[in-house]
């Protein structure tokens, strides 16, 4: 967790208690980002961000447009990227 600033605007601690309890991102982040009426992304809003993500360079540029992504998503929305992300996405 290199940036220190959570998108629910919880404090590095907490996400780091939140992973020690959990151990895997995607349940962190679906525990600590709040539910907000209007939220939600689409699979082809969540496809475009992967695109612009992977086309900017630096870590930078590239965790603001996760964080950017995340404050849209849903708490269960927000989960299952992030597993996409790691790689940790179980189907099946």
């Amino acid at each position: 967790m290199a940036d220190c600033g959570g998108v629910g605007g919880e404090s590095p601690d907490e996400l780091t208690a939140a992973y020690r309890r959990h151990g895997d991102l995607g349940t962190v982040a679906g525990e600590v980002l709040p539910a907000r009426a209007g939220q939600g992304v689409g699979v082809l809003e969540v496809e475009s961000a992967f695109r612009q993500i992977a086309a900017v360079r630096g870590p930078v540029a590239k965790a603001g447009l996760v964080r950017e992504l995340l404050s849209r998503a849903s708490p269960l929305e927000a989960k299952c990227i992030v597993k996409i992300m790691t790689g940790d996405l179980r189907i099946g």
